[in-house]
């Protein structure tokens, strides 16, 4: 072991800079990365995942459809009470619709993911430019008359 008298040891003047701050010095990183795939401009690069997610999105659709029945039978007090008793998730209006939108995500991730193209159920994939096939049938859809 060697005795520095008369100057530092070679690992003190490093160590001094590390806990004296007035030494302070910003350090500039950069990180070089490789070149990765190019992203592809083909369509349908998700369709994988949208498959995936509609089979994870079907059991939660029963699940909101169930919870619905049952506070409905809770309101005809058929079943017994039900666990939500206040706030917007004790209807079962809001169970139903919940449902409703929860399936129709599912079946339409799932059309996308079986080489389908990804749209809505017929109204609420029509585009809003569209016109309708005539004046006359518009005026009979939305009065109920044939």
């Amino acid at each position: 072991m060697t005795l520095y008298r008369n100057r530092a040891a070679p690992g003190a003047v490093i160590w001094k800079r590390l806990v004296d701050w007035k030494y302070r010095q910003d350090m500039v990183v950069r990180l070089r990365f490789g070149r990765g795939h190019p992203v592809g401009k083909r369509k349908g690069k998700n369709r994988r995942v949208a498959l995936a997610f509609a089979t994870l999105l079907a059991p939660a659709a029963l699940m909101a459809y169930v919870l619905g029945a049952w506070r409905l039978a809770s309101d005809l007090q058929i079943a017994g009470n039900f666990g939500i008793q206040q706030g917007i998730f004790s209807h079962w209006q809001v169970w139903m619709a919940l449902g409703a939108a929860v399936n129709i995500a599912a079946v339409s991730l799932n059309r996308y993911g079986r080489g389908g193209e990804l749209r809505l159920p017929f109204r609420y994939g029509r585009k809003a430019s569209a016109p309708p096939d005539s004046e006359h049938s518009l005026q009979n859809q939305s009065t109920g008359i044939s």
